[in-house]
């Protein structure tokens, strides 16, 4: 089915009109208004774009993290202009103040903070000069100036004193100044200050200052923009109670009337609830849609986005709830669906199978918007759909909506040329993202790497691959072969991939490109350790870098997890063997060095000798000799490794069956090159005593509890950040040891194990309960390999249930929340 894309001038409406008023809010912004004796506002420019309504051209929420959250391109440049409006309209009113025309003439050619702070200092000195200043008109104007340079104490003292209520355009400009500044208290103290004035001659403050505040104080309080947040200097107040405070002047609407004279309309209420749906609080959302419809505000799309966006965050239980919510926004004729709402419901429309309607909708969209913003739209729609696992219906919208661009001429059935949503290289890579991701589930689920369905997407992810490479406008990038690298099955394929990407112009042999590191990856994930350690022989050896040892051994590791006993051949691995790179058929340890002149043949031959013919244990164990001087390495360079490097050894250890003695070797060398206990090492480097659980906690009570007291307990340049889990360190030993536990089969260990992280304060949870079946799944496939006699004799000598039983009532909290306890016929006695 193809559908038509109706290319008008009709496209270009609204976005021309949003850019419209948005000039017209930074006009607003800076030109001041006179106050009469009546305290009416009237312009001081008669323009037809200022007599448009004053909440126009803030139809958007201030704060939305999913709107606009990058800036305006001619910020600067518009500003700039409206200085020197200003400038121009005191030359005709003010003609003989020399100090003060000169002071905004350097506020507007100012190109950097010191250029500002000087003419702020000549403009504070005309201020001090004339403070008794009578014409509001004139300091409106040079408040204006100041707030929009980021001077903003200086426009404050510029207009506090004034008797007068200072105009909507000042008001703006001072609380958006503040607001940029992030100077959090004092804009709330500044609103306060505005409001009291407006009461007191009778007026409201300006909505869009109100609005302003609420933008500040929620994005202060989200999860949106921290690199702004690390900026604000807030008080010793948690960002929660931001958000309260936000929502308090929409839910308390008589106090609000009473402090600022105003009532917050829907652009309040929509900011607040995009800062509510950002965080997920529930119940602060219904309770301002609640009032909202109380107040009888009927909602733009904007706060129909944040209620969509929070309902999304539900996962699949609120399908129903936000397919309701749908068609009230398709009934209401005030708004009109945008991109983003379309990127909310299209995930409940894939789960419940309702492809017609998502076509509507996507139909709607792409004849309404220009093919650019379609473009951006379906990738954000394509990767909502990947995330959710939606993988059939993300690829259903590609092949109709996308695919057919790629032929010659796409025609209708009446003939007329027809217009869709053309791909580009960031569609592809979405998708084939997904199969990859995926493929991974699917045999995390299963186990295998042969699954009907796996290999069905790896088939359908190929194919878009070929597509891809078959037209001529889609440029692969790095990123779009490093996924292929993901996606392929065997070591064969991978080293085709390479050859293709050599062809196509890419250097892939660069030790310090992301071919490179991605090759040495997927070796190691299919198990091919002997390519791994060939790349790494002809290409890395003499680099001492240290990223690229750390990607090497994590190949390793994931190559022992495979096969823990495949022996390293390099003269008969898959990419020795391939014309990759100018590969030389010759794979002796002489011509592995001298087919590459980044490095020497002397480092590559000794690198040889540390590898081949050894498993990924012994080299590991080889590697670790050259740490500690045992083996001294004359040409390969091999840098200071770090705590990561010592995780990565342990990891391909563990797999190998070292045995206890590897292991504590591995923490005495890592505590001579002082590394310290933390969790995530002592973790791997416990598991490394496989089935032992007799000399692991003889080693964990002798002395690496201590070591991980100590790093505990150490000293920090600041106190520890209230998400960070209590003793965090020894829990993540502890989870260490209950896997060992697991894969000794003895789940009474495993219990005093969890009644000891009791004792030290620690709360096992549902972690420590899968590491422990975690190394009871390793102990059930090892004895699987074993001879029917051997296993019937595991049987028999297994412990009984009862101690596993009590494992599980002591890991697992009871939550009836939890849909996964449904139908447990486990009996729970909770003592009150």
């Amino acid at each position: 089915m193809i559908y038509r894309y109706r290319m008008t001038t009709s496209i270009y409406r609204r976005p021309l009109r949003h850019f419209c008023l948005l000039l017209v809010g930074i006009s607003q912004a800076l030109v001041p208004a006179i106050v009469s004796t009546t305290g009416r506002h009237r312009p001081l420019i008669k323009s037809s774009l200022l007599r448009m309504n004053q909440d126009d051209h803030y139809e958007k929420p201030f704060y939305s993290s999913s709107l606009s959250s990058s800036p305006n391109n001619n910020q600067q440049y518009n500003r700039r202009k409206q200085l020197q409006w200003i400038v121009n309209g005191l030359q005709k009113t003010r003609a003989d103040d020399t100090m003060l025309l000169d002071a905004l003439g350097s506020l507007t050619s100012a190109r950097n903070s010191q250029q500002v702070s000087r003419a702020g200092r000549q403009l504070e000195t005309w201020w001090l000069k004339y403070s008794n200043i009578t014409d509001i008109c004139t300091l409106e104007r040079a408040a204006c100036a100041a707030a929009m340079t980021g001077l903003s104490k200086l426009a404050l003292s510029m207009v506090s004193n004034a008797n007068a209520t200072v105009s909507y355009q000042t008001q703006d400009a001072i609380c958006g100044s503040l607001r940029r500044a992030g100077k959090i208290q004092l804009l709330q103290d500044t609103v306060l200050d505005f409001g009291s004035k407006a009461i007191a001659h009778r007026l409201s403050m300006s909505v869009v200052s109100f609005n302003i505040l609420l933008a500040a104080l929620c994005e202060t309080a989200s999860d949106v923009s921290p690199d702004r947040r690390k900026t604000m200097t807030v008080r010793a107040t948690s960002r929660a109670a931001l958000l309260h405070d936000a929502s308090q002047w929409l839910l308390q609407r008589n106090e609000t009337l009473s402090k600022l004279g105003l009532e917050p309309n829907v652009v309040s209420f929509a900011t607040v609830l995009q800062a509510a749906a950002s965080v997920g609080n529930v119940s602060l959302a219904d309770s301002l849609w609640g009032e909202m419809q109380l107040q009888k505000l009927p909602p733009n799309i904007f706060a129909y986005n944040a209620r969509l966006r929070l309902l999304a965050k539900k996962g699949k239980t609120a399908d129903k709830e936000m397919l309701d919510l749908w068609k009230e926004i398709e009934e209401d004729s005030s708004v009109t669906p945008d991109r983003y709402s379309v990127d909310w419901i299209i995930v409940p429309l894939a789960r419940t199978g309702q492809n017609d309607k998502m076509e509507a909708i996507l139909d709607s969209f792409v004849s309404s918007n220009s093919n650019n913003i379609a473009s951006d739209a379906f990738a954000a729609y394509l990767l909502r759909l990947t995330r959710a696992g939606e993988l059939t219906a993300a690829r259903r919208l590609f092949d109709v909506y996308m695919l057919p661009t790629l032929q010659s001429v796409v025609r209708g059935t009446s003939g007329e040329a027809l217009r869709m949503v053309k791909p580009s290289s960031r569609h592809f890579n979405v998708l084939l993202d997904g199969y990859k991701q995926m493929i991974e589930i699917e045999i995390a689920r299963d186990a295998t790497s042969s699954s009907p369905l796996s290999e069905r997407w790896r088939r359908e992810a190929w194919e878009l691959y070929s597509i891809m490479l078959n037209f001529p406008g889609l440029n692969q990038e790095s990123y779009t072969y490093t996924i292929m690298m993901g996606l392929c099955s065997t070591a064969s394929q991978l080293t085709r991939l390479l050859k293709q990407v050599e062809i196509r112009g890419h250097s892939w042999t660069d030790c310090s490109s992301s071919y490179f590191r991605a090759a040495l990856t997927n070796f190691g994930r299919l198990g091919d350790a002997s390519s791994a350690c060939f790349l790494f022989a002809r290409f890395a050896a003499g680099s001492g870098d240290l990223r690229i040892w750390k990607v090497f051994l994590g190949a390793i590791a994931s190559s022992a997890r495979v096969d823990a006993g495949t022996v390293v051949n390099i003269r008969c691995a898959s990419i020795s063997t391939a014309s990759v790179a100018n590969a030389n058929t010759d794979v002796t340890p002489a011509a592995v060095a001298g087919a590459n002149t980044d490095v020497t043949p002397a480092a590559a031959r000794e690198f040889t000798r540390l590898v081949d013919g050894f498993t990924c244990s012994e080299l590991t164990m080889n590697i670790l000799e050259c740490i500690t001087s045992a083996r001294t390495l004359k040409h390969v360079s091999v840098p200071q490794f770090d705590a990561q490097f010592y995780c990565l050894m342990a990891s391909a250890l563990q797999h190998g069956g070292c045995g206890s003695t590897a292991a504590i070797r591995l923490y005495r060398t890592a505590a001579v090159n002082k590394i310290p206990a933390d969790g995530r090492f002592v973790n791997a480097m416990l598991r490394c005593f496989g089935a032992n659980i007799k000399d692991a906690l003889a080693a964990w009570k002798n002395e690496i509890r201590k070591d991980c007291l100590e790093y505990e307990r150490r000293p920090r340049s600041s106190p520890p950040s209230i998400q960070r889990s209590k003793g965090k360190n020894l829990v993540a030993a502890y989870h260490g040891l209950l896997y060992v536990a697991g894969r000794a089969g003895r789940p009474d260990i495993g219990l005093r194990l969890v009644y000891a992280m009791q004792k030290e304060k620690l709360a096992p949870d549902e972690t420590a309960l899968n590491c422990f079946l975690s190394g009871k799944r390793v102990r059930v496939r090892e004895t699987m390999k074993k001879s029917p006699a051997a296993r019937l004799a595991s049987q028999f000598t297994q412990l009984l249930g009862t101690y596993e039983s009590l494992l599980y009532v002591e890991c697992v909290k009871y939550d009836q929340n939890d849909k996964r306890r449904v139908g447990e016929k486990r009996v729970r006695i909770i003592l009150e």
